[in-house]
């Protein structure tokens, strides 16, 4: 039912509309703004930009109807329809902004989600995912969201070495510089990752406990 909020800057277009030539054209782009949040909002594209992007198609409403407002300020002789169109064109470019803004002070540029499986999988031959678990996020001051895999060799190889064969298709396939760490007796690295409303840190760890192969994939932000 909220979606259908995604169509009132163009009820608002069809009211404040006089010339059917300019009515027409910019009808036409606020329904392309209109129909394109509501495939973003149901998640059937570029869902890890969701925020930004609908952000954005809100700026972009307010563009469009602001500079049609100032292109047509004449009043004189305007219907009241036109005029009411005008005031609530004015109304909601005022409530886009603010609501832009507040998005953008609570989220704070950041937000953190489970990591997908695709930041590992497919796994190279020879290679064996035995579990992949959604952990959740969690947190107090910051959200932390962890997926964990685990692996084993599909030849027998040792769990040092099909962790060294992890670590490898990570940094190879992924874009990752996994270093081992003494301390960590492990491999790991962390870096920013994300769309302008969607930054989170993404940290991602490889050791061999116990005969296992474990890989965790952390998802983090302060908010």
């Amino acid at each position: 039912m909220l979606r259908l909020l995604f169509l009132v800057p163009l009820a608002c277009w069809l009211l404040a509309a006089e010339n059917s030539k300019v009515w027409l054209r910019v009808g036409a782009v606020l329904a392309a703004i209109a129909t394109a949040r509501f495939v973003i909002s149901m998640g059937w594209v570029l869902t890890e930009g969701k925020q930004s992007l609908m952000l954005l198609s809100t700026t972009a409403d307010f563009a469009v109807l602001v500079w049609v407002v100032l292109a047509n300020r004449r009043t004189e002789g305007r219907p009241v329809r036109v005029k009411l169109g005008q005031v609530l064109t004015s109304v909601f470019c005022m409530i886009s902004v603010l609501f832009a803004l507040l998005i953008v002070l609570i989220m704070g540029g950041e937000r953190a989600r489970v990591p997908s499986s695709d930041e590992l999988l497919p796994l190279p031959g020879g290679l064996v995912a035995l579990a992949d678990r959604d952990s959740g996020c969690g947190g107090n001051s910051s959200t932390i969201c962890l997926r964990a895999f685990e692996i084993e060799s599909a030849d027998g190889s040792s769990d040092v070495r099909v962790a060294e064969h992890v670590a490898q298709h990570l940094n190879e396939t992924r874009g990752w510089k996994l270093r081992y760490s003494e301390s960590s007796r492990g491999w790991t690295m962390c870096r920013e990752e994300g769309w302008p409303l969607e930054r989170h840190t993404l940290c991602v760890s490889v050791s061999s406990r116990e005969g296992k192969v474990l890989v965790y994939f952390e998802s983090s932000a302060h908010n």
